[in-house]
């Protein structure tokens, strides 16, 4: 299986995106991979996955998170 990269951006005021974390994972059997991702800033963001090799570079559809203001164990919530 190719090694993958995800990105996770952050919107700034404006509405653009700025880069918060590059993350690599390898998929196992099946194609499913597992990442922790720590988001320390409350707001939306953007999750994007693509293929780490040059050659045939495949991504998915980049999908959005809410992080919420941290409470006592911190919150997050995907939209419905």
């Amino acid at each position: 299986a190719q090694p993958l990269v995800i990105l996770v951006e952050r919107q700034v005021i404006g509405g653009s995106w700025k880069a918060e974390q590059t993350l690599r994972a390898t998929p196992r059997r099946g194609g499913a991979f597992a990442v922790a991702v720590r988001m320390t800033v409350p707001g939306a963001h953007r999750v994007s996955v693509r293929t780490a090799t040059p050659a045939a570079i495949q991504s998915a559809g980049p999908f959005a998170v809410r992080v919420t203001a941290p409470r006592r164990l911190g919150g997050v919530s995907a939209p419905r």
